[in-house]
């Protein structure tokens, strides 16, 4: 019954084995557009449908939006009343200091502690440093500097100790230390977490090209449980977040990890995923993923097309040639589909933006019509509604809400504080207004059609569609959403996306072009840009325009 549930799915050879496969420790190496989400869901059911418990699986991710994605992914083929728990590394680590008590002792709190803002941290290092009369750089108290004399090395231990009081004392803990101390509980069996242990049988970790080396020892003190992680090294573009590609290169060579690859892409042409592979070669093939595809190409001489210009300065000027090609192209109205110009800088965004609109062109910096997506699938639900619009919560505010929720559960639901504390966040008052408004159309009491009603809500939403609309399977509240809702899925949207290439992530468009590939910016000389060349690469589905650039002459 369950494989039958699978293959209905629609799996190929390479993503049933990944769903299907019994070991310990399993690595999926996901090339790009090969379904990873497609197949980590996927396997998810599957386990479930096999009878095991959703609440022993535990999905960690590095993005609240992430979670929420993955989550409600799972749901929409899932019914239960029970489903895995998803998580960011930090909420995980912070939702254990708030609902429990024990670890809360263990780490020296005995009121949940705030996440310190970058502010109070600055003040307790400064205050740290006083008290302790040490004069010696941040960067060697912060780890940076290898040059260290035992005199150093004593002053640090002592400032430490210091900084690690006050920080008790004003009941406030960083990012850092909550996942460093949690981590340590973890990595040493220490009692007070040994029931998290045995509760989570199962570990999934998405995009774990992005895991750090904490990260990763905490994943691996679950030696009972069994591991999923799934990730693609050609993709790591995070190290300045503190992200180790390293980790997953290693697991790709260690015999006690099965390694699986997914390599059929289903969203580019032919000509796009060769150009990707032969610029993926500075990779090693432990770990690279030559993707290949069944979609022919849409033009006779390839999709893709090299355009080579001088090199710029992006923080002076525009590179005419290149954003004049890209605006002829796009007012030909010869190519079907969206468009997205890429570029490794925000200031390279912010000018071309500028020169785009001024040239009468469409442009965003908001990929799609998700909103409006999102806006209509919490109509009807409030749980999806707060769930979505906690991702616009930056990670402090987010752990602020999970405290809040333990501190007040006995006096208000999730919702209720949510609404309290941030409903008036302009971000996220907008987003409940247009809800809100949706509802009042859906609840009139005139004798307006359904028909109208959903003209209504797209006026409301500020959405134009090219075809017309159709109610006759318009049963309900939650029908029709789900009809506007595909609508504006399978509508073409007149945009030009302009964004970095770190934006671009987990992003696909028809008409992708990337901007000063090899300039001062962007030189093609170290891993990360490599892979931040290779990820936008695969942003594109039918057509690629790269400018490369090379030395301009005196």
């Amino acid at each position: 019954m369950t494989n039958a549930v699978v293959n209905r799915l629609g799996l190929n050879d390479q993503q049933q084995k990944a769903v299907d496969l019994e070991a310990n420790k399993i690595l999926c190496l996901a090339g790009a557009g090969t379904g990873k989400t497609f197949c980590m869901v996927s396997r998810l059911t599957r386990i479930v449908n096999s009878g095991i418990d959703p609440s022993s699986i535990l999905v960690l991710t590095f993005t609240n939006a992430a979670a929420f994605e993955m989550k409600e992914r799972y749901m929409r083929q899932n019914t239960g009343p029970k489903y895995p728990e998803f998580r960011t590394f930090h909420s995980f680590c912070y939702s254990l200091i708030s609902k429990d008590l024990e670890v809360r002792k263990k780490l020296g709190y005995f009121k949940i502690p705030k996440i310190a803002s970058n502010e109070e941290s600055r003040k307790l290092s400064m205050q740290a440093k006083m008290q302790c009369g040490i004069k010696i750089s941040d960067k060697k108290l912060n780890g940076g500097s290898k040059v260290l004399d035992m005199k150093d090395e004593q002053a640090i231990k002592i400032y430490s100790k210091c900084l690690y009081r006050l920080y008790h004392a004003a009941n406030l803990i960083t990012f850092d230390q909550l996942c460093y101390k949690v981590c340590e509980l973890f990595n040493s069996d220490d009692p007070t977490v040994l029931q998290y242990k045995d509760q989570y049988k199962y570990i999934f970790v998405d995009e774990f090209q992005d895991t750090d080396p904490r990260q990763y020892e905490f994943i691996s003190s679950f030696k009972d449980s069994k591991l999923f992680v799934v990730g693609d090294a050609l993709q790591s573009i995070y190290s300045f977040r503190g992200a180790d590609s390293s980790i997953i290169m290693s697991l790709a060579e260690d015999k006690e990890w099965s390694t699986v690859k997914l390599y059929q892409n289903y969203r580019s042409t032919r000509s796009i995923c060769e150009y990707a592979n032969v610029n993926s070669k500075y990779a090693d093939p432990s770990y690279r993923i030559a993707i290949n595809s069944d979609k022919d190409n849409i033009l006779d001489s390839g999709d893709v097309e090299e355009y080579m210009s001088h090199e710029y300065d992006f923080d002076k000027i525009i590179n005419l040639d290149e954003i004049s090609a890209v605006v002829k192209d796009i007012q030909s109205g010869t190519r079907d589909g969206n468009y997205a110009v890429l570029a490794r800088t925000n200031s390279e965004v912010e000018l071309s933006v500028n020169y785009l609109r001024s040239k009468g062109i469409c442009c965003s910096t908001n990929h799609d019509n998700s909103d409006c997506i999102n806006i209509l699938r919490s109509v009807t639900d409030d749980s999806y509604m707060i769930n979505w619009l906690s991702t616009f919560l930056d990670s402090n505010r987010f752990s602020e809400y999970i405290r809040n929720v333990a501190i007040e559960s006995e006096e208000r639901t999730p919702k209720e504080v949510f609404i309290h504390y941030y409903g008036s966040t302009y971000e996220i008052s907008k987003r409940l207004i247009a809800v809100s408004e949706v509802r009042k159309i859906f609840l009139r009491r005139d004798k307006s059609s359904k028909l109208s009603r959903m003209v209504d809500i797209l006026n409301t939403l500020g959405v134009k569609l090219e075809e017309p609309l159709d109610d006759s399977e318009c049963c309900t509240v939650k029908d029709c959403c789900e009809y506007l809702i595909s609508m504006i899925n399978n509508q073409k949207k007149s945009e030009v996306y302009v964004g970095t290439i770190h934006s671009s992530k987990g992003l696909e468009f028809d008409n992708v072009y990337l901007l000063g590939v090899g300039s001062r910016k962007f030189r093609l000389s170290n891993e990360e840009n490599f892979n931040l060349f290779y990820v936008g690469i695969t942003r594109a589905k039918k057509h690629l325009k790269v400018f490369r650039c090379y030395e301009k002459e005196d």
